[in-house]
């Protein structure tokens, strides 16, 4: 397959599994802290047609995994099962919670671990097939970093119609600045898609973290006052 035709199928690909999820999944009851499971499920049926069609080169970016990336793997999967935990000891967590019900970062709850799990799993299949993809078209390391910045970048503008303006902000410099590390991790490091999955997944930890500890400012309107 042509390797322009692979970025372009890899990044609609990418936008139609978020787009149907946001679009036509939640309307039907479905989200990160209400039928997690359903939500899971959903991501992990697209991740799977997603590996029917370029499955060969995917598998291929598992070889060589040693045991530095099981080692953070397993620290990730301590962080998840802690952090909804510790972030209920924080002062501001029931006034944070019960303002912003619905976004669900906020939540970090065991059902919306199990529904971004599925997320990311299908952004990674994404995210690894872009990079190879751009691989076959590039010879430069540093190229195919700054393509990929800017494409996958640009994969995450839809954000803005369906997120706070300063989470779709802040969301799409993550995935432009990730540009120069993620193909890195994938195409020289051993074990670089589990790094690559470990560090995704960090990003979400650290901005639940960040956003408890100071209150909820900057990511957060001060909710209305009760006339």
């Amino acid at each position: 397959m042509d390797p322009w035709l692979s970025v372009i199928i890899v990044a609609l690909s990418y936008l139609c599994g978020m787009g149907v999820y946001n679009y036509f999944i939640i309307p039907l009851g479905a989200t990160y802290y209400r039928n997690a499971l359903v939500s899971f499920l959903y991501y992990l049926s697209a991740s799977i047609l997603l590996l029917k069609f370029f499955g060969a080169s995917y598998i291929e970016a598992y070889t060589g995994m040693r045991q530095g990336a099981q080692i953070a793997l397993a620290a990730l999967t301590l962080a998840l099962l802690i952090t909804p935990q510790i972030l209920k000891r924080f002062s501001s967590y029931p006034r944070i919670s019960r303002e912003y019900p619905r976004i669900a970062t906020l939540s970090f709850r065991y059902p919306f671990v199990l529904a971004k799990t599925g997320e990311i799993m299908f952004q990674q299949i994404c995210v690894v097939l872009l990079v190879f993809a751009l691989a076959d078209i590039y010879t430069s390391i540093s190229v195919i970093a700054v393509s990929y910045a800017l494409v996958f970048g640009a994969m995450h503008a839809p954000l803005f119609l369906v997120l706070r303006a300063r989470f779709a902000v802040a969301f799409t410099l993550a995935a432009f600045a990730s540009g120069f590390v993620i193909p890195l991790l994938v195409l020289l490091v051993e074990g670089g898609v589990i790094y690559s999955f470990v560090l995704h997944w960090s990003f979400y930890i650290a901005l639940a973290y960040f956003i408890y500890l100071n209150n909820g400012r900057f990511f957060l309107p001060v909710p209305r006052q009760a006339t």
